[in-house]
């Protein structure tokens, strides 16, 4: 059984995101148009549900190969050896929802932000007068589109006013 939260989820497969309606006034989305409810199952992936968690689909968040974590292995093949680079998508962690905004977060401080409802995704860098996030992201809170929290594995906390313009 899951449990339902209105803007936060912590721990993989057992909670759900349901966004509030903060946020949609704007008018950039339509009044027919869904708010989808949010989960990260057992192996770090992101799901949503457009009908009150009746079903589930995948969403990608690493729609660019780019933002992957490289893994480096041996190939050995004959007498040659060469590495052999594939990419390893992030393990998610944490999900928060305002309204269409969408934030994912997971392993290697990954974070990736979404502004519709999670059709496209963008990665976040998280940086202040030189220092960059680490540790893995276990939490993420945004009570509104423009203030957000996100906790690490190491005990930091970076916060947000702007929407994740500065941190």
């Amino acid at each position: 059984a899951a449990t339902t939260q209105t803007a936060t989820t912590t721990s993989p497969a057992s909670t759900m995101a349901a966004p509030t309606a903060q946020g949609i006034g704007s008018g950039a989305l339509a009044l027919s148009a869904p708010i989808p409810r949010w989960t990260i199952n057992s192996t770090g992936g992101l799901q949503r549900s457009f009908d009150q968690g009746a079903t589930w689909q995948a969403v990608n968040v690493n729609a660019n190969p780019a933002y992957f974590t490289d893994e480096t292995s041996l190939q050995i093949s004959g007498k040659t050896s060469q590495p052999k680079v594939r990419k390893i998508a992030p393990i998610l962690r944490a999900i928060a929802a305002t309204g269409i905004d969408v934030w994912a977060g997971g392993s290697g401080g990954a974070i990736y932000h979404s502004l519709d409802t999670g059709d496209h995704w963008t990665r976040v860098e998280l940086a202040s007068a030189g220092s960059t996030l680490t540790g893995d992201i276990v939490s993420l809170e945004f009570p509104d589109i423009q203030h957000g929290k996100v906790t690490t594995s190491t005990t930091e906390v970076w916060t947000t006013s702007n929407s994740g313009q500065t941190w």
